[in-house]
């Protein structure tokens, strides 16, 4: 799986959509650290959104910060917090 992610790093990179491509943390781990979250885009209403399995609204809600929050869930709090207003 680590080599599956790198090739997509790798298309990514090079496509000329995408920009100021920073990497936040190069690391291997177990398991995931967001298991429960699936990543896909389509327009769609917050009724829609309810019902599909996985999905987080993590800007719009306050989830609580695990224990032992790892690196990249401390990155995206910070994140969440830095930019509350364009979230709101």
């Amino acid at each position: 799986e680590f080599l599956a992610v790198e090739e997509v790093m790798e298309r990514v990179s090079l496509d000329t959509r995408h920009t100021n491509i920073i990497t936040l943390a190069d690391r291997r781990v177990e398991t995931r650290e967001f298991a429960e979250w699936s990543m896909a885009f389509r327009p769609s209403t917050d009724s829609e959104m309810a019902n599909v399995a996985g999905f987080s609204d993590f800007f719009s809600s306050r989830h609580a910060v695990p224990d032992r929050a790892s690196a990249a869930h401390r990155v995206l709090l910070a994140f969440r917090r830095n930019n509350d207003r364009a979230f709101q």
